[in-house]
């Protein structure tokens, strides 16, 4: 299990990833102007960065940025995404928290996955709606394959996710991809 602080990590994935997050999401989300979300209740609703149209109309985007060194776990040397299968896991008596994939009361449009460019320049761009269908629909599925699931322990609570490489859900929705 892997021990980690997660404010530390979160400071460390808005300081890092903003400037490929902002790269990515102006590439993906053309004609919009792209604000870091600062509001907590929208932020806990999975927004990260809002994709602001002149006419009106906007995206809430979940940036997900993977920790510097991960290519090292991956498949034939492809990128793969972390779908949390627990936001806290239920133990010891505690109910748990469904993680953020499975989660439908998200706000969350897009999700835009982006790595250390020591990993891969690639990035993707995710509809939300159809990543949590698909991983509610082949959740045991990938467990059964055998994928790497990984707990991770933030001191209060432990998440849990699994590991899959990125072409499993490129061949099952609609992704865009872009390289920096």
């Amino acid at each position: 299990m892997l021990n980690y602080d997660f404010k530390k990590e979160l400071e460390r994935s808005k300081a890092e990833g903003k400037e490929s997050a902002i790269s990515a999401m102006t590439h993906f989300f053309p004609g919009a102007h792209i604000e870091q979300n600062t509001d907590k209740m929208l932020d806990k609703a999975g927004c990260d960065y809002i994709a602001h149209y002149p006419n009106g109309g906007h995206y809430y985007i979940d940036h997900k940025m993977r920790t510097p060194g991960c290519s090292r776990y991956w498949i034939n040397g492809e990128p793969d995404v972390a779908p949390e299968i627990w936001s806290k896991v239920p133990e010891f008596g505690q109910e748990g928290q469904l993680g953020w994939t499975l989660d439908r009361k998200k706000v969350t449009d897009w999700v835009v996955c982006t790595f250390d460019k020591r990993d891969t320049n690639a990035c993707y761009c995710i509809n939300y709606r159809e990543y949590r269908e698909f991983f509610w629909r082949e959740k045991d599925n990938l467990i059964a394959a055998g994928y790497r699931v990984a707990k991770q322990n933030s001191g209060q609570w432990r998440s849990e996710c699994i590991f899959i490489p990125i072409h499993i859900l490129l061949d099952s929705i609609e992704v865009y991809t872009h390289y920096l």
